[in-house]
């Protein structure tokens, strides 16, 4: 694993050498930035955030910033390399309103075993997939975490914003979070981009009508 260090857009970041969002990040400046400007018009000072599948924290450390000091972002990321190099980004530019925790999100708490990564090779570390890195008797054992859980390790005495970025398992965090939609209504951002099969539409269909009977319009 080789690694770089470029001021981009929304500050200093550490980036990963042949990675595609550290490529796009080296390049622009910026990854999907025009997600970055929808948070920005969501959220305020005092907030409160957490992200599941922060990557390297491109969108992290400007959510960081946005909601300041009184704020507070929760960070999981499930691959411990960009696990390292997020908490480095967050530290690189002096947040300390940001818990980073290497984690997978889910539906229920517990740990799980994965498959260790090979940094050597060209690839988009923002595509990785847990369900297809599940590691049999030999593998990292990687916390799981649901976001009830969370919400009850920290406190949060409010809840402002969930973005998810998990590919394919958006559900499976979704389930993990139903006491805290209930009690918080927090916005939600969130891929369903694996979804792609031939039950996607009645699957998002059913994710929809779930949401909305916790009150929710997408």
């Amino acid at each position: 694993m080789q690694t770089y260090l470029q001021t981009c857009k929304h500050g200093s970041f550490l980036l990963l050498r042949a990675d595609f969002i550290s490529d796009c990040m080296s390049l622009y400046g910026e990854w999907a930035e025009r997600e970055v400007q929808l948070f920005d018009s969501l959220l305020s000072e005092g907030n409160v955030v957490v992200e599941v599948g922060s990557n390297i924290g491109t969108h992290a450390v400007a959510i960081a910033k946005k909601i300041g000091s009184s704020g507070q972002l929760v960070c999981l990321e499930a691959q411990r390399l960009l696990f390292q190099i997020l908490t480095a980004n967050i530290a690189l530019n002096n947040l300390s309103n940001v818990r980073t925790i290497c984690a997978v999100g889910a539906e229920k708490s517990g740990s799980i075993l994965l498959k260790e990564a090979d940094f050597t090779k060209p690839t988009n570390r923002g595509a990785y997939s847990v369900p297809s890195n599940i590691a049999g008797e030999i593998g990292e054992r990687t916390t799981v975490l649901s976001i009830d859980h969370i919400v009850e390790i920290y406190n949060l005495n409010r809840f402002d914003l969930l973005k998810i970025d998990v590919e394919g398992m958006e559900e499976n965090v979704l389930r993990g979070a139903e006491k805290t939609l209930k009690s918080f209504c927090p916005y939600l951002f969130f891929e369903c981009g694996n979804w792609q099969n031939q039950n996607s539409h009645q699957k998002a269909d059913a994710m929809h009508l779930w949401l909305g009977s916790l009150g929710y319009k997408l």
